[in-house]
């Protein structure tokens, strides 16, 4: 694990902690990404798709949580 931090670039590391608040403030600061179901993980794509937010921005997103 700590040379996987060491070679990842800081905008990587910053894109990654966003996108793991974002999913945070979503399920409350107590749900832990192990704890995750299938019903709110669907349910936060689907936030995702009716927010704003470009396509290729929710990819990102969705691609940065998908290291954890």
């Amino acid at each position: 694990m700590m040379a996987y931090l060491a070679e990842v670039k800081e905008s990587t590391r910053l894109k990654q902690r966003k996108a793991y608040e974002g999913l945070r403030n979503f399920l409350g600061e107590d749900t832990l990404p192990h704890q995750l179901t299938d019903v709110q993980v669907r349910d936060y794509v689907d936030l995702l798709k009716r927010s704003d937010l470009s396509p290729n921005t929710i990819r990102d997103k969705l691609s940065s949580l998908g290291g954890l």
